[in-house]
């Protein structure tokens, strides 16, 4: 018989969030504290990247303080690494920056213990960015139901 796989944790989208700036505004944070605090989603990691004026840029972890001020607790800090904040950091215009957001989608480990349990695996998850389907939407109508 197999061993039954352990889902501590599902699956885990990356979100790469830019702003203004070197650090994230307080109402991003908010937004993570409020979905983690429904239950809808768990703060795995948050790096921040920021590019400077003259190019050269700057790599950090969410600072605890920070974190703990928005309400916002990592379950697996250290998730993503500086390589990772490198690579987004590459395409930002200077004065601007990035958080690297990893997170657990509840209805998402729900959905891959209870395939697992019916010997199913998701094998590939794609994703449709809003902006896309609300400009879709916008330009060709609401498809009738």
């Amino acid at each position: 018989m197999a061993e039954r796989e352990n889902f501590d944790y599902g699956p885990v989208e990356i979100f790469t969030v830019e702003f203004p700036g070197a650090a994230p505004s307080p109402g991003v944070l908010d937004s993570l504290a409020k979905l983690e605090a429904s239950g809808t989603v768990r703060l795995l990691d948050m790096v921040l990247a920021s590019r400077a004026a003259d190019g050269s840029y700057s790599i950090s972890e969410l600072a605890d303080g920070d974190a703990a001020a928005a309400g916002l607790t990592m379950a697996l800090p250290g998730l993503l690494g500086e390589e990772d904040a490198t690579e987004a950091a590459q395409d930002l215009a200077g004065g601007a920056g990035v958080a690297l957001v990893a997170l657990e989608l509840s209805w998402a480990t729900d959905l891959a213990r209870n395939l697992a349990a019916a010997n199913g695996t998701v094998t590939e998850s794609a994703r449709i960015p809003a902006a896309l389907v609300n400009n879709f939407i916008n330009e060709f109508g609401q498809a009738d139901a």
